[in-house]
């Protein structure tokens, strides 16, 4: 779940994440590959939406966004009291109040 206190990486991330989808859409409409004065080379924005990728990576763990993320999240909860033996005692009985 994503709190208030997270709205700004959140705002980063989705910045972030347009940005990398309009990159990504000008090399499929020109090609992975462009013509210049130096020969066939990579396209730039794939080069940039590269990098955005690995930022976009890094949004997602620190929003929980990522299996890895939830499992350390999991991983970090607060584990509930028990004492040794009391998964198998079953419930506790209800006293009666008079």
């Amino acid at each position: 779940m994503v709190d208030r206190i997270d709205s700004h990486t959140l705002t980063c991330y989705c910045h972030t994440l347009s940005t990398w989808r309009k990159l990504n859409e000008a090399v499929d409409k020109e090609g992975l590959l462009i013509e210049t004065k130096m020969g066939r080379v990579v396209h730039p924005a794939s080069r940039e939406a590269s990098k955005l990728l690995t930022i976009l990576r890094r949004y997602q763990e620190d929003l929980g966004m990522s299996a890895y993320s939830r499992t350390r999240m999991l991983l970090d909860a607060p584990k509930p009291k028990r004492k040794q033996g009391d998964l198998f005692k079953g419930p506790k009985p209800i006293k009666n109040v008079t």
